[in-house]
Order: C-alpha cells, then sequence, then structure tokens
C-alpha cells in the first residue's frame, strides 16, 4: 500500500500547478457578481453558472492533460522505466498512476465548485439554477471517461505502430454499427428507461476503459508498441463483446416472439380473415412494444417496425404498413413488403397516412397522405395517379374498385382544421365521394352527403361542447354507408353510399348515448341503440328494413363490437358501467336473437383504421378473443375450445 501511495503522491507532485490553477479559478465565480451589467438580484445565478463552467473546464482540460501525460509523455521520454527499476509490480505502477491523475483532475474541479456551493447555501447543488443536482455531477464526472480516452490516445499516437490503423478503423466501425443496432431498436419498438440505459453503458464504457489501460501497463511496461498493442485488443475485444451482446438482447427485446406477448391486441390485415396485425410487449411491465403480421393458418409471423396502420392484400402476397423514423417525427415511410420473398420498397409520405389500400393481387398500392391520394405500381413505385381529395375538413381513405378505379371515401370529420391564410377554423363541409380514374388521370364526383343539415341540439351537460365529430363506415362493397355522430352528434343514418339516400335512422340523446353500428360481411347493418326498456341491437337488411331486436341485458351502458366467428353469429363485449374497462364476451344469434355468454372477450372491431375490413365469417381473424388472463386465443364458437396464440398475465387494477 505503501509503494502505491507513493506513485500516487508523485503523480500529484509533478503536476500540483493543475490544482494551483483550480485555486486561483475558485475566486473567479466571487468576482462576476461585482461586474458592470450584472444584475444585483442575479448576482447568486451568475455566480453558480461561472462555477459550474469554469470547474467544468478545468475538469475536462485537466482530464486531457493528466491523461495524455501520465503515462504516455513518459513513453516517449523514456521516464518510465524508473518505475519498473523500483521494486515495484506493473499493477502497482498502473493504479498509483490512475489514482492520483484521477484525484488531481476530481480536485481540481471541487475546488472550484465547492465554494461557490457552500456560498450558495444548496451544497452539494448551486442556486439560482434549474439544472438538477444529478446531471451538474454528471458533467463534472465526465472528466473520468475523458482522462482514460486521453491515457489511451496519447499511447496509441506516440507509439506509431500499425495498431493505430486498426485503431482508426474500429472508432468508426464501432459506434456506426452502435448506431444502427440503437436505430433498429427504436424502429422496432424497443423501449428502455433512458437513465438506466445511460448508467448502464457509462459502467460498461468504465469498464472497459479500465481494462484497457490496465493492459497496456502490465503487459506493454515500457514498451511503447507492445502496450499500443494490449490495449487495443483488449479494448477493441471487449467493446466488440459488448455490442454483440447489445445487439443480441436488443434483438431479443424487440422480437420475442408471438407466443411470449404477454399484453397484446390483435386486428384483420386485410379482408382475407387468415393475416392479423399483432402489437404488444413481452414484458410484464408492458415496456415496449412489438409489432407483427402473423398469418393464423401457416402461423407465419414478420416482424414490423412500430406501426399503426397496416394491411395485407386479399390474396396474401403483400403487405403495406406504415412506420415513423425513431430520431425524426417528420420521417414517414411506407413499406410494401412481399410476403413470399421478404423484399420491400419504401414509398417517402409528407404525414401520417390517412388510408391505404392494396389491389388484391397487391400489384398496385393506393394512399391519402396530406390531401393527397397518390397510386403507385409495386414493387417499381412507379407513379400512375394522383388527385388532391374533394374536401380539406374530412379524412379520406382509398379503395380499389378495380385495379384503374379507386374510391375516395370520406372516413371522418377533422377537429380544428384552420385556413392558412387566415388562421381561423374551417367551417364542416358536407362529406363528398370520389373516384380517381387511373388510366386517364382524372377524378369525378360520385355523391355528396347532407352532413351539415343533421341538426345538432345544444351541449346541456357539464364540460367543454366539442362540436359534432362524425364517422362514415363503409360497407364491404362500398354500397351503403354508416352515419355516426359523436361528440355533441348523437345520431346514425344508414345512407346509400351512390345517391345519399338515407335509408334508415338512430337518434341517441346525452343521456342515452350515441347509437353505433358495424356492417356485416353479406351486407346487413347491426346498430347498438336505446331503447325505452334498456339498450339493444337492431339488424338491418341492405336496403333499411327491419330483421330483427335483440335486447341486451339490463343495466348494459357499452357496446363494443365483434367480429362474426360463424355466420350469424356477432361477437361483442358489454360493459354494465361506461367509464370502466371491464367488459364481458357474449355471442349475439343474429337469425334467432338469442343472446349467450361467451367464456371469453371477443377482439374488437377498430374504427379508427381501415374501415371496411369484415373478414370472411368463422376465418381465423373473427374467431379471436381475450380469455380471463388477457391472452389471445383462437376459439371455436361451437365448441368453446380456446387455443392460446400468447402469454397471458392478469393486467394491474
Amino acid at each position: 500500500m505503501r509503494r502505491f501511495a507513493a506513485v500516487a503522491l508523485r503523480e500529484i507532485a509533478e503536476r500540483r500547478f493543475v490544482l494551483v490553477a483550480a485555486a486561483a479559478a475558485a475566486v473567479i465565480p466571487f468576482l462576476v457578481p461585482l461586474l458592470p451589467g450584472v444584475p444585483g438580484d442575479q448576482g447568486t445565478t451568475a455566480r453558480s453558472i461561472t462555477a459550474l463552467i469554469l470547474s467544468s473546464a478545468l475538469g475536462l482540460g485537466g482530464s486531457l492533460l493528466v491523461g495524455a501525460s501520465v503515462v504516455g509523455r513518459e513513453l516517449a521520454e523514456k521516464r518510465l522505466s524508473f518505475h519498473f527499476s523500483r521494486p515495484l509490480s506493473a499493477p502497482v505502477i498502473w493504479g498509483g498512476k490512475l489514482v492520483g491523475g484521477l484525484t488531481l483532475v476530481l480536485a481540481a474541479e471541487l475546488l472550484v465548485y465547492v465554494p461557490a456551493s457552500l456560498a450558495s447555501g444548496v451544497f452539494p447543488g448551486l442556486s439560482g439554477m434549474s439544472v438538477e443536482t444529478g446531471v451538474v455531477w454528471a458533467i463534472l464526472l465526465s472528466a473520468i471517461p475523458l482522462f482514460f480516452l486521453a491515457w489511451l490516445g496519447s499511447v496509441a499516437l506516440r507509439s506509431r505502430s500499425p495498431w493505430l490503423v486498426v485503431d482508426l478503423f474500429l472508432l468508426v466501425a464501432i459506434p456506426a454499427v452502435a448506431f444502427l443496432v440503437a436505430r433498429r431498436f427504436l424502429r422496432y419498438g424497443g423501449w428502455v428507461d433512458a437513465t438506466t440505459a445511460a448508467a448502464t453503458a457509462t459502467g460498461v464504457l468504465l469498464g472497459i476503459l479500465l481494462a484497457a489501460t490496465f493492459a497496456q501497463a502490465v503487459v506493454g511496461r515500457t514498451d511503447a508498441r507492445r502496450g499500443h498493442g494490449a490495449q487495443s485488443l483488449t479494448l477493441w475485444g471487449l467493446l466488440v463483446a459488448a455490442l454483440a451482446a447489445s445487439a443480441l438482447w436488443a434483438e431479443r427485446a424487440i422480437d420475442p416472439g408471438v407466443e411470449r406477448l404477454v399484453r397484446a391486441s390483435a386486428t384483420p390485415a386485410g379482408s382475407g380473415g387468415d393475416w392479423v396485425f399483432v402489437d404488444g410487449s413481452a414484458r410484464s411491465d408492458g415496456g415496449g412494444s412489438t409489432t407483427y403480421l402473423l398469418n393464423l393458418k401457416t402461423r407465419q409471423s414478420v416482424l414490423v417496425p412500430l406501426t399503426w396502420t397496416a394491411t395485407v392484400s386479399a390474396d396474401g402476397s403483400r403487405a403495406a404498413y406504415v412506420s415513423g423514423s425513431p430520431f425524426s417525427s417528420r420521417e414517414i415511410a411506407l413499406d410494401a413488403l412481399d410476403l413470399a420473398t421478404g423484399e420491400s420498397v419504401s414509398l417517402d409520405l409528407p404525414e401520417w397516412p390517412d388510408g391505404v389500400d392494396l389491389t388484391p393481387d397487391g400489384r398496385r398500392l393506393a394512399v391519402v397522405s396530406q390531401g393527397i391520394c397518390r397510386v403507385v405500381e409495386l414493387p417499381s413505385l412507379r407513379l400512375l395517379a394522383s388527385a388532391r381529395v374533394p374536401s380539406a375538413t374530412w379524412s379520406y381513405e382509398p379503395h380499389f374498385l378495380s385495379p384503374d378505379l379507386v374510391r375516395l371515401h370520406p372516413r371522418r370529420s377533422r377537429i380544428a382544421i384552420r385556413d392558412k391564410s387566415t388562421s381561423l377554423p374551417l367551417p364542416l363541409e358536407d362529406p363528398v365521394v370520389a373516384e380517381l380514374q387511373v388510366a386517364g388521370k382524372s377524378i369525378r364526383t360520385v355523391v355528396r352527403y347532407p352532413v351539415t343539415a343533421i341538426p345538432v341540439p345544444p351541449r346541456t351537460g357539464k364540460g367543454v361542447d366539442s362540436g359534432p365529430v362524425y364517422h362514415l363506415l363503409a360497407s364491404p362493397d362500398l354500397s351503403r354507408v354508416l352515419l355516426m355522430g359523436f361528440g355533441s352528434a348523437h345520431t346514425a343514418r344508414l345512407l346509400d353510399a351512390t345517391s345519399g339516400r338515407v335509408l334508415a335512422s338512430f337518434e341517441g340523446s346525452e343521456a342515452a348515448g350515441h347509437p353505433t353500428g358495424i356492417f356485416l360481411s353479406d351486407g346487413r347493418a347491426v346498430v347498438a341503440e336505446a331503447a325505452p326498456e334498456g339498450r339493444r341491437l337492431t339488424l338491418l337488411s341492405p336496403d333499411g328494413s327491419l330483421l330483427v331486436r335483440i335486447a341486451l341485458p339490463a343495466g348494459t351502458a357499452r357496446t363494443r363490437f365483434g367480429f362474426e366467428p360463424a355466420r350469424g353469429l356477432l361477437g361483442l363485449g358489454l360493459s354494465r358501467n361506461e367509464q370502466t374497462e371491464r367488459l364481458d364476451g357474449s355471442i349475439a344469434d343474429l337469425e334467432s336473437g338469442q343472446l349467450r355468454p361467451l367464456g371469453c372477450l371477443p377482439l374488437p372491431r377498430s374504427f379508427w383504421s381501415d374501415n371496411a375490413t369484415a373478414p370472411p365469417p368463422g376465418s381465423p381473424a373473427t374467431r379471436l378473443a381475450w380469455d380471463e388472463t388477457w391472452r389471445i386465443v383462437l376459439y371455436d364458437p361451437a365448441t368453446g375450445t380456446q387455443t392460446p396464440l400468447t402469454r397471458g398475465q392478469p393486467r394491474r387494477k
């Protein structure tokens, strides 16, 4: 221990001018408030900022100066042999120089920082600064890794060995690979606490730097080239191992497999009924998100970037999904993936799209983004046609009627759209349905729905009146439309899609709630509405005539529609409380008008995406549900058999 202390004290004594400079610099923060131009009430803040800047500058500058000279300069000047001529072991010399150099650097920082902090009365922080104390200490302690880097860099440059070429190559290659790993991790929904990640990365880096300096001192001794080789092998070997381990962990985190997902949901991807879009987390705390396209028949799964928009062509040949850059909210891309070969092409978008559609054979793609509908050929991405949507106050989704004809269907009214010239809110317009002729690059108006003529009663209850919000749900064959009002609008109407004629209408109220509905795969419509005795389901024929009414259990406050697990059956989620997430699964027999409980909760239809998707009754996508442990299962409505697809875990209360 005495030999170790002697080496450390010698390092401090040789460079004591650093402490003298720090002592002189410690006076400067107390003089700054006396300068003209510094307001009297800002003196404490000025002193604190000056102390932090000076201590950081001394720490960073001192770490470079001391770290570069503690071994590197002595090797170049042949003075390191003085230590090895003594009865001192290499680890003692290494440890003494390390502790002595770091003590000198950190002591210089504290000589400037501590007096100002004590004078502020908030030690160990600084008064008048909004920066957290932990951040301040992190800034000051950043001198430690810089000290190690200066040590290693000085040895490498002074050795003039061929290892320097390897150093320069790996100095660029390893950060580049680390960036690619981090980008993939974030793009595919990986998540980790930033503080934990930073602390772990810093700890690993310090350990590697410590090992590299140790290898240089112990193996190299007084030979600069041998020491450089030892430190390079240790440094880059450990960094490559750490990077490989991180990449494996990241890949496992973002691609755990569908069967390992704990908190997951699924929606049909396209109208075929085989492919579904699954998103969830494999972590028990729900952190991060993993998204897959899953074929329920073949169990083929395809990992896709974090997205909320994904669809598969009817023949299952191609998928399209939207993803954003993890580093910029303005970088949006629409990827078209060949599910057989795995090859994909990417189309840049100005913003997140309102709707995406593929032709049944997956050879053409239509996308509406920033008010423009574009039709492109796949996989060449050749632009075939483009057109502006008819109204700026409605979001539109494209539907291929044929490869050469695209229906532009208004999906929902936009909220708070403003005129760019006046910055005033644009008044809601009647939605216009249009068709884009791809070959002729022309667009024609099909029909205008008189939405603005619907009376909206003034709000009488408490809360902010958001105004009316409308959703237009198209039938699978696009021949009819369900108009549903939300917000202050409490109405639902079945319209003829080509003429706008009202086929059936339902009215709600603030007390009774909003009537909602969906289309069945055969074109019939089901509406959940208030009734004198409670709530009920109303089944309508395609022409709007009443077929059957099914009374829902007494006290039902909320109805959530699922899909058709078999022809004539409809999955439901029913709740007795408008505010609770708890729903009970049920099956409605639309032919007999009977309602029976189900041992699981059918997965819901999504109104915000892919409105016209109605998979064939009985197809795998229609038989997805959550069981009592909230795992996704594939159930058989006839036998009640449940085949689990993901792991189960009760949700937090």
